[in-house]
């Protein structure tokens, strides 16, 4: 797709919700998201991004399914400079440290006594 045909989705888009938007969007957008690469721990990284999701109630499964989806820039690139074995022993390692969060909610159609 063109810069120009993605200008026009965006501001049909914006069009479509109502925005009133009468400014056609720049080139250089500020609010474009661009994912840059930062200086640090790789194990770390990957063991805080593990952690995230298994304190959202992910299971190791749903977990190692985002180290496998590009879109997921992060957590790819990480598997692929660590490997997927690597990153498969520290799902297990870090979901035996912190657990999986698991909440449940029911509702009781009893009243109460006063």
């Amino acid at each position: 797709m063109s810069h120009r045909q993605k200008l026009k989705v965006r501001q049909a888009g914006a069009a479509a919700l109502g925005s009133g938007c009468q400014k056609p969007a720049d080139s250089d957008d500020p609010l474009q998201m661009h994912a840059e690469p930062v200086s640090g721990d790789q194990g770390v990284m990957l063991e805080c991004l593990i952690e995230e999701f298994a304190r959202m109630g992910w299971n190791a499964q749903q977990i190692a399914q985002l180290f496998e989806d590009p879109f997921f820039l992060a957590s790819h690139s990480l598997a692929n400079r660590l490997g997927r074995n690597a990153v498969n022993e520290c799902i297990e390692r870090t979901l035996r440290r912190c657990g999986v969060l698991r909440c449940s909610i029911s509702e009781s159609n009893k009243t109460q006594r006063t």
